[in-house]
């Protein structure tokens, strides 16, 4: 669709294409808890009595885009409550296993295919947002300058962004795009159920003031010093 944005955004100049939309969430055991007692904020995981009850991942990848919503030391005490909660340090799919095997309750930040593959398997689980906090994480295609052959890279990269190859992309890969809800009835319940929501959707790209935050903190040695203190912060407790 020539009138969506997130296809290609302004701030990467028309240079590359977008191929899949990942929205992290939540995924919790419904035997455990149940939606209401879910924590709806990031602070809400400092409460207590989710102690020992949820995970982290080894990256603060995600955990980072707090950044997009609070500033630097406020995430850093938001995340030092989470810490002192004793998170389990686990990859999404080992946080979704232990989840089901109810060694945990909840995984923060695991994306939607997550959620579909365990729902699909028959499995307790259920889907929420942090109300604050849906970090989005849009995978592009790009074209390498001085690419041996430019025109195919470019064709291959524009067919990606379209409407056959993301019906291939969703039946193989499981992978979805929001911008063609009507091929996908699980884009199309994901979508609906974040703008339902009304959580605040966040991603690096959104703008150029983003992109500087994002380099920052990637790039910088002020920014690598920071990831330090985050993910002490995370690991607090332990």
């Amino acid at each position: 669709p020539l009138d969506d944005q997130s296809i290609s955004p302004p701030v990467l100049k028309n240079t590359a294409f977008k191929f899949a939309d990942n929205f992290f969430i939540v995924v919790y055991n419904t035997k455990l808890i149940s939606k209401t007692d879910l924590p709806k904020k990031l602070a809400d995981f400092g409460n207590p009595k989710h102690k020992g009850r949820f995970s982290v991942l080894p990256s603060i990848v995600m955990f980072s885009m707090a950044l997009l919503v609070y500033d630097k030391e406020k995430v850093l005490d938001i995340y030092r409550s989470w810490g002192k909660n004793e998170p389990k340090v686990l990859t999404y799919n080992q946080a979704t296993d232990r989840m089901i095997l109810g060694e945990i309750w909840m995984v923060p930040f695991p994306n939607d295919y997550d959620y579909f593959r365990r729902k699909e398997a028959g499995d307790p689980v259920g889907m929420a947002v942090i109300q604050d906090l849906v970090p989005w994480n849009p995978l592009h295609m790009v074209v390498r300058t001085n690419a041996p052959h430019a025109n195919a890279a470019r064709l291959w990269a524009l067919f990606n962004a379209g409407p056959e190859a993301q019906r291939i992309w969703e039946k193989e890969v499981k992978w979805m795009n929001f911008s063609y809800p009507r091929q996908s009835t699980r884009s199309a319940e994901v979508k609906k159920f974040i703008d339902d929501s009304g959580a605040k959707v966040v991603n690096w790209i959104e703008n150029e003031e983003t992109m500087k935050l994002m380099r920052w903190l990637f790039t910088s040695e002020e920014g690598k010093e920071y990831q330090k203190r985050l993910t002490s912060a995370l690991r607090e407790g332990r």
